[in-house]
């Protein structure tokens, strides 16, 4: 693959991770809002929007659990971190042994959670499993997670390439 060709992955991959990575950070603060406006709602006894605010927090859930668990993608079609750094053994090895052992450092750390998030994904969000209850993370037990940590960690590997 011409240099060229190369870069234009590698944007491709640092873009589409970046932006990701942003939008979890943005998640999770909805989360957060959205979770404390509805116990606020639940203590005061006021449940005129209560519904609606469930649905936001099942929302914004959802879609931090599919969006974390897809930064640790092992899919090699998927647009990951550890696809990413697959592809960086092959088109740039200079910055494939930095990375790789970051990632693997930081994949150490937050390994219980990341595969909390991981086996909630596969077994509640994106499918329902007989047993997935089992496996369903209460939002606050979600936002208790390193998940800004993990985040903030991420973005700055990133960066660092």
């Amino acid at each position: 693959m011409d240099i060229s060709k190369r870069k234009h992955k590698y944007d491709l991959y640092y873009g589409a991770i970046s932006y990701s990575i942003g939008n979890c950070k943005n998640a999770f603060v909805y989360l957060k809002n959205t979770n404390d406006e509805l116990n606020e709602c639940w203590r005061s006894g006021r449940t005129g929007n209560i519904n609606e605010l469930g649905q936001r927090d099942r929302v914004f859930k959802d879609y931090l659990i599919l969006k974390v668990a897809g930064l640790f993608d092992k899919n090699a079609d998927a647009l990951s971190l550890i696809s990413f750094r697959a592809f960086q053994k092959n088109a740039f090895p200079e910055f494939y042994r930095h990375f790789s052992s970051e990632l693997d450092k930081a994949i150490s750390e937050y390994k219980d959670t990341i595969n909390k998030i991981i086996e909630s994904r596969h077994k509640v969000v994106a499918h329902a499993d007989k047993d997935g209850f089992d496996n369903l993370i209460h939002t606050q037990d979600l936002l208790n997670m390193p998940i800004p940590s993990l985040l903030r960690d991420m973005e700055n590997l990133l960066a660092s390439v």
